[in-house]
């Protein structure tokens, strides 16, 4: 019964388990010094954890877009049908025409209220939808946030609570349970929050190049900057996956246009930038500090991919989380009932 009340905010459930691993550190480094388990918990989430959810928000809000430019563009013709989505506005604001509204204020009467009731009409369906879908935002977030309080404040309590009530006092359990809370930190922390740096940097650097520099031009670049951040979960090739064709990209633009001596120290600029701040610093100096990396990288990659394809957006979040499960489950839970 619990679990079917639980399931319709399966998705709050787990983003509030990511913002709470985002927000422990900083929680437990204020709260020596406050002293207030409640103080502490909401500072954490408010001056560490929001401000990190609204960039990578924005950032994949911008993202998405440029995809919605790329597609209607030609760029991908194929993916047409999703651009419907982002171009919803104009449904009704692109039928108001100048020439109509003046020939409304001249219609008859009965004519002239069924256009305006018409007209009021699709512009009030718009509106309820916006304000709709932005309340359901404000809420989850909201909801996301009081979880995430109460977890920090009690979330020791209710473990201690879960184990003794479905697990007994068993020590297997105890370094199951430890386990998974230190691989879920490395994976929240370590891999996702990584990713979302690598994104944020990615797209700056790519949008300060095309600011400053006249000779070559990045296209799409909060796109490409999303997508550096996706491509740093993959083993080995990383990020370069994006910089190496891209800087391939631009020598070629360059000496098609037959500008390549021009256009050469700023395409090295841009390799040296984009290679040490959006790849080589933070897999070097941010990643070991907050990973310890025991997972298999490829089935960490393979949970991030189809995570999303079967839970949706929360299964970026959810597939690494039944991954830890199971790979603890293996390694501790099952030798113990093996033996017996």
């Amino acid at each position: 019964m619990v679990a079917y009340m639980l399931f319709p905010f399966a998705g709050i459930i787990v983003y509030s388990i990511f913002i709470y691993y985002l927000a422990r550190p900083a929680y437990s480094r204020l709260l020596p010094y406050v002293k207030s388990e409640s103080l502490c918990a909401f500072a954490a989430l408010i001056l560490l954890a929001l401000p990190v959810v609204l960039i990578l928000a924005y950032t994949l809000g911008v993202a998405s877009i440029e995809i919605s430019n790329l597609i209607a563009s030609g760029g991908l013709p194929q993916l047409e049908s999703v651009d419907v989505l982002v171009n919803e506005t104009n449904k009704y604001w692109g039928k108001i025409k100048p020439d109509e509204m003046t020939n409304l204020l001249t219609a008859p009467k009965d004519i002239k209220w069924s256009a305006i009731e018409t007209l009021l009409g699709g512009v009030g369906s718009f509106a309820w939808n916006a304000l709709s879908s932005m309340l359901q935002f404000i809420l989850a977030l909201f909801m996301v946030f009081v979880v995430s309080f109460y977890l920090l404040t009690d979330g020791s309590k209710l473990r201690i609570w879960f184990k003794k009530t479905f697990f007994g006092d068993g020590k297997t359990f105890d370094a199951f349970f430890n386990e998974v809370d230190r691989d879920l930190s490395d994976v929240y922390i370590g891999n996702i929050l990584t990713a979302g740096v690598i994104a944020v940097l990615g797209s700056l650097v790519f949008t300060i190049t095309n600011a400053i520099s006249s000779s070559i031009f990045i296209p799409h670049p909060k796109l490409l900057g999303l997508l550096c951040g996706v491509t740093s979960l993959i083993p080995i090739a990383g990020v370069g996956l994006i910089w190496a064709p891209l800087t391939l990209y631009l020598i070629i633009n360059a000496s098609a246009e037959g500008a390549f001596t021009q256009s050469l120290p700023a395409i090295t600029l841009f390799f040296l930038a984009t290679f040490i701040i959006v790849d080589w610093l933070p897999n070097m100096l941010l990643r070991p500090r907050i990973s310890s990396q025991k997972l298999h990288k490829g089935l960490l990659l393979l949970a991030y991919i189809f995570g999303p394809i079967v839970f949706g957006l929360k299964g970026l979040f959810l597939g690494p989380m039944i991954l830890v499960l199971a790979v603890d489950f293996s390694q501790i839970i099952l030798p113990k009932l093996r033996k017996k």
